[in-house]
C-alpha cells in the first residue's frame, strides 16, 4: 500500500510537471511567436533603412555626379581664367612697353603733348555741348511725338463726335424738313402710312373661360371690374367679344397653346415709327431673369400689365412670367398702372409681340415692386379720369410721395400721328397728386428727336391710342363712334 502511494504520489508529481512544462511550452511559444512578430517588424524597419539607405546612396551619387560636372566645369573656368591672365599678363607687358615708349616720348614732346591736352580738352567740351544738343533735340523730337499722337488721338475724338453731330443734324434736318413739309401737306402725312408692324394685343372671351385657366378672365385680380355699360369703354365692347367680320385692325386670333398657356393674343396692326425702331429693344437676345416687361391689355390694348421673367428657354423663344397684380386700388373703374405691385399667377409665353418696353422698378423689403413715373418719360394720363380719353404728358421730374409727380402737356405735330412736342403756354406744367396716380394710364416708350428748347418726341405707335380707339389729344382730334351689333366702330 505504501509502495502504491508512492507512485500515485509520483505520478501526480509528474502530472503537475507536465502541466507545468505544457503551460512552460505555451509560454514559450507564445514569446516565440512575440519575438517572431518583433522580427518581422525589425526586418521591414531594417528593409525600410535599407531603400531609404539605397535612394540615399543614389542622391548621393548624383550629387557627387553634380559635384563632379562642377568640378569640371571649375576647371575649365579656371583654364579660361588662367588663359585670360596670360592675355592680362601679355597686355600689361605690352602696356608697360607703351608707357615706357611715352615716358621717352613724353620727354621729348612735353610742349606738344601739352597742347595737345590743351585741344583735347576743348574738342572734349564741344563733344559735351554738342552731346547735350543732341540730347536737347531728342527730348523735344519726343515731346513733339507725344504732342502728335495727343492731337491724332484728339483729331479721332473730334471725328467720331463730329460724325455723331453730322448723324444728329442729318437727323435734324431729316426732322424739320419732314416738319416743314407737314406744315403745307399735312393730310397726305403720317394717318396714312402703308407700312405696318404687328403687335400682340391681349383679349378674352366670354365663352369656354374659367380665372385658373386665363389669367384675362373676368374673374382674374389683374383686370379692372367691368362696368355696366358698354360706352363706358368707347369703342371696346363691354366682354370684349371679337367678331368674326372685325378686320379693321385685326389679323387673326391665337387661341391657347402648349407655349403660351393662359394667354390669348390678337395680332394687330400698328404703323412702323419713322425715325426710331422700337421693335429693336424687344429683340429674343434681350430677355433675362428678374426682368420686369409691360405688356399690352385687353382692353384697348395699351401696356398697362406687368410681367417678372423667370424663366428664359432656348433655343425656342419662350418665357416662363410671373404676372404683378396691384396692391393698392383705389379707384375701380380705371386699370392701375404705377404704385405697388405683388407677383401674381405665373404664365408661358412664346410672343414677343406681346410686350411693349422694360419697366425700371425699385423692391421693397417686403417684396413689393414699386413702379412710378420717372423723369424724362412719356405718359398718358385719363383725361377727366374717364376711360379711353387721354393726354400725352412728359414727366419733369421723379415721383415724390408727399408731392405727387410733375408733368408737362405734349401736343401733337400736324400731319404726324407719333410725333409729339411740348405746349408754348405758360401754364402746361402741372403736378399729379399722390392720391390721383391712378389718372397715369400707361407709359409711352418714346425717343427724343432733338435736343433744343423746343424738343420733339417720337413716340411708339403700338403704344399710342389710335383714332380708332377714341383717342384725345389736346382737344385737337375727336372721333365719333356708334355702336353697330354690341360692337363699336368708327364713322
Amino acid at each position: 500500500m505504501v509502495l502504491l502511494n508512492r507512485i500515485s504520489d509520483a505520478l501526480e508529481v509528474i502530472e503537475s510537471k507536465k502541466g507545468g512544462l505544457r503551460k512552460a511550452l505555451l509560454t514559450l511559444l507564445l514569446e516565440w511567436k512575440y519575438f517572431e512578430q518583433h522580427l518581422d517588424l525589425s526586418q521591414t524597419c531594417f528593409q525600410e533603412c535599407f531603400v531609404e539607405l539605397k535612394s540615399r546612396e543614389k542622391h548621393l551619387c548624383s550629387i557627387q555626379e553634380s559635384i563632379h560636372e562642377s568640378s569640371k566645369e571649375l576647371e575649365l573656368i579656371r583654364e579660361s581664367l588662367n588663359l585670360k591672365r596670360k592675355q592680362v599678363e601679355d597686355k600689361e607687358s605690352e602696356i608697360l612697353g607703351y608707357v615706357e615708349d611715352l615716358k621717352l616720348r613724353e620727354n621729348k614732346f612735353s610742349v606738344v603733348q601739352e597742347e595737345a591736352v590743351q585741344q583735347l580738352h576743348l574738342r572734349e567740351e564741344k563733344l559735351n555741348e554738342k552731346e547735350n544738343l543732341i540730347r536737347g533735340i531728342f527730348a523735344k523730337v519726343r515731346y513733339e511725338q507725344q504732342t502728335f499722337e495727343k492731337r491724332l488721338k484728339e483729331i479721332g475724338l473730334k471725328e467720331k463726335k463730329l460724325k455723331q453731330q453730322d448723324n444728329g443734324l442729318k437727323l435734324r434736318e431729316k426732322v424739320d424738313s419732314a416738319l416743314l413739309f407737314s406744315e403745307h401737306k399735312p393730310k397726305e402725312l403720317g394717318l396714312n402710312k402703308t407700312i405696318k408692324r404687328e403687335r400682340a394685343t391681349m383679349m378674352e372671351f366670354n365663352v369656354g373661360c374659367s380665372s385658373s385657366s386665363r389669367p384675362y378672365c373676368s374673374e382674374n385680380p389683374l383686370k379692372k371690374p367691368k362696368a355696366e355699360k358698354s360706352s363706358d369703354f368707347g369703342m371696346v365692347s363691354a366682354n370684349m367679344t371679337v367678331r368674326q367680320n372685325q378686320s379693321i385692325h385685326e389679323r387673326d386670333i391665337r387661341s391657347d397653346t402648349d407655349d403660351d398657356k393662359g394667354v390669348i393674343s390678337l395680332e394687330v396692326h400698328c404703323p412702323r415709327a419713322e425715325f426710331h425702331d422700337f421693335d429693336k429693344d424687344k429683340e429674343e437676345g434681350n430677355f433675362d431673369i428678374d426682368q420686369i416687361w409691360a405688356c399690352y391689355d385687353n382692353l384697348d390694348g395699351m401696356p398697362r400689365l406687368y410681367a417678372q421673367v423667370k424663366k428664359v428657354f432656348t433655343p425656342t423663344f419662350k418665357l416662363q412670367m410671373v404676372w404683378l397684380e396691384a396692391v393698392d386700388w383705389i379707384n375701380h373703374d380705371l386699370q392701375v398702372s404705377c404704385g405697388r405691385f405683388r407677383q401674381g399667377s405665373s404664365v408661358d409665353i412664346s410672343n414677343r409681340y406681346i410686350f411693349s418696353h422694360q419697366v425700371i422698378c425699385k423692391k421693397e423689403m417686403q417684396g413689393y415692386y414699386l413702379i412710378y413715373p420717372m423723369k424724362g418719360e412719356i405718359w398718358a394720363v385719363y383725361r377727366n379720369c374717364l376711360p379711353f380719353k387721354y393726354e400725352i404728358v412728359e414727366v419733369l421730374f421723379d415721383f415724390v410721395g408727399d408731392v405727387g409727380v410733375k408733368v408737362h402737356y405734349l401736343e401733337r405735330v400736324s400731319g404726324f400721328m407719333s410725333i409729339f412736342k411740348r405746349r408754348n403756354c405758360g401754364t402746361e406744367s402741372f403736378v399729379i397728386p399722390a392720391n390721383e396716380l391712378y389718372t397715369f394710364s400707361h407709359k409711352v416708350p418714346s425717343f427724343k428727336l432733338t435736343q433744343n428748347i423746343r424738343e420733339y418726341f417720337e413716340l411708339d405707335p403700338a403704344s399710342l391710342p389710335n383714332y380708332q380707339d377714341n383717342a384725345f389729344y389736346n382737344n385737337k382730334v375727336k372721333v365719333d363712334y356708334e355702336e353697330v351689333d354690341d360692337v363699336f366702330t368708327s364713322k
